[in-house]
């Protein structure tokens, strides 16, 4: 049964999502894999939990949160990993658009929360302990008219803060293939928040928690 969760809920999108979200909205666990062997790095979810499960023995359970969750097509990809890594994983997603809820609310979703992550992180609406997060909606986003990073600099803090040490993330940072100062000062970012870079490919990183 899914739990929603309603904090500032809205339809609108963040100006930074607009070319975002519609790309990533449904994307299911396979097409992100084939997305990632395009760029020429084999990624495997079931392999990668598997590694989780082995490197947290003592936790009852994985803890996935997704940020920008959209429908839900890949945390539900998360929930069918269970019986083949042969532990429990809690899913959460985290999106701005009530047109998410799932219809069917024994759809695999554990929990929905609807509204901004930096103010959902303020009231405390995360726990702190996830062993993995997904956010391909654009953990930090560059606007090419402003030169202004966007979401990054509040965002993968927050993300670190709510990762295990050993823990792991898929981000996709749209910066990190924009001018050197910025890939430089993003780098740096994920530096100061001990959040060490595993592999790049393409606008896609996935980092571990130190």
């Amino acid at each position: 049964m899914t739990e929603i969760v309603r904090f500032q809920p809205t339809d609108q999108r963040e100006p930074w999502a607009v070319r975002l979200n519609g790309e990533f909205e449904s994307r299911t666990l396979g097409e992100i894999e084939l997305g990632l062997a395009q760029k020429g790095i084999r990624f495997d979810f079931q392999e990668h939990f598997r590694g989780l499960a082995s490197r947290f023995p003592d936790s009852s359970a994985l803890l996935v949160l997704e940020g920008g969750c959209g429908y839900g097509l890949a945390l539900k990809g998360f929930k069918r990993l269970e019986t083949k890594i042969g532990k429990p994983i809690t899913t959460t997603g985290i999106t701005l658009a009530e047109r998410h809820i799932p219809k069917n609310p024994d759809c695999g979703i554990d929990r929905l929360i609807i509204g901004p992550i930096q103010t959902c992180w303020e009231k405390g609406l995360f726990v702190q302990g996830y062993h993995f997060i997904l956010d391909l909606c654009g953990a930090a986003y560059y606007d090419r008219q402003t030169s202004v990073e966007i979401q990054g600099q509040s965002v993968i803090p927050i993300y670190s803060r709510l990762l295990l040490h050993g823990a792991s993330a898929l981000i996709f940072l749209d910066s990190i293939e924009k001018p050197i100062n910025h890939v430089t000062q993003m780098r740096a970012l994920l530096e100061i928040c001990q959040l060490q870079i595993v592999f790049t490919a393409g606008k896609f990183v996935l980092v571990e928690k130190q």
